[in-house]
Formats: structure tokens, C-alpha cells, sequence
């Protein structure tokens, strides 16, 4: 997958025409960490993603309260094209988890250190997606698998 902010005017529409030739995935990205946007918005995020013709939409905005971390909640179930939303810093990190029952496709996790604030590492996010989504487990790919294995050895190392 090929994945590209949706500010990055100069070269999205060559990056995008590449990525179709390729037959890979595209994810518009649209990250703000200072605010969450309002639903209109959002909304134009999607049909900008559509219009440049990505594949998915890749939300991360930050949210102050827990209206805000509803709006996003709202437009993940609701939107009219396949998103990735992901709520970041403390408040946030509840998205991690609770978003893909809304219908984002997948969510992110760290191993060493958090590549973005809220986000929470691996091992943590495994477990609560296993016992939250017992279908998650029988639907992991096997590289999620041997990847669990190691995260487990470094964990035991680091103890």
C-alpha cells in the first residue's frame, strides 16, 4: 500500500497514478495534532480522498473532549468511504481499540516508543484486540503471529 498525506499537492496525483499502475493500495492521509475537525470537515477529507481516488482515509486528529472523540467515533461508522480513524494523545487512546468495532479498517501500535502521543505499544494493544474481538485472533496473519513471539522474548529480555 502506498500511503500519502492529502496536503502533498505537488506530487499526490503522480504518486497516485504510480500506485494504480502498481495495483497497490492507496491511503489518503490526514493527520492534525492540534484539533479534531467538525464533521463537515471530515466529510470533505472523504470526498477529497474519493476525488483523488484513494482507496482508503486515513484520519488522525486530536481530540480535547469527549465530544470531540464522538465526532470521530460518528464519522468512522458512518463514513461513505473506508477509513482508518485513530483519536490521538490520552484521550485518544481509547480509538485505538474501540474505533475498528466502528469500522475502521485497522489501527496502529508501537513497539519500542509511540510514533504519535496516545498510542499505545503492541503487546498491550494484542491483548485487549484478542479479548475484545475473539475474532481476532483466528484472523491475524501469521507474520502478526512470529511477530507476537519476538514481542514476547524483548519483553522478557527487558524484565
Amino acid at each position: 500500500a502506498i500511503d500519502i498525506e492529502l496536503s502533498s499537492r505537488d506530487i499526490i496525483d503522480d504518486v497516485i497514478h504510480l500506485a494504480h499502475h502498481a495495483n497497490k493500495a492507496i491511503v489518503a492521509s490526514y493527520h492534525n495534532f492540534e484539533e479534531t475537525p467538525l464533521k463537515n470537515y471530515l466529510e470533505s477529507l472523504a470526498d477529497e480522498a474519493q476525488a483523488c481516488s484513494a482507496h482508503i482515509l486515513k484520519i488522525a486528529a486530536t481530540p480535547h473532549t469527549q465530544t470531540d472523540l464522538k465526532s470521530l467515533a460518528t464519522f468512522t461508522a458512518t463514513a461513505r468511504i473506508p477509513v482508518v480513524t485513530i483519536a490521538m494523545g490520552e484521550l485518544g487512546a481509547i480509538s485505538r481499540v474501540l474505533f475498528p468495532a466502528l469500522g475502521s479498517l485497522f489501527t496502529f501500535a508501537n513497539f519500542c516508543h509511540e510514533s504519535a502521543p496516545g498510542q499505545l505499544n503492541y503487546a498491550e494493544t494484542a491483548q485487549l484486540l484478542a479479548r475484545f474481538y475473539p475474532e481476532y485472533q483466528a484472523e491475524k496473519p501469521e507474520a502478526l503471529q512470529g511477530i507476537e513471539s519476538l514481542t514476547r522474548k524483548s519483553s522478557a529480555l527487558e524484565q
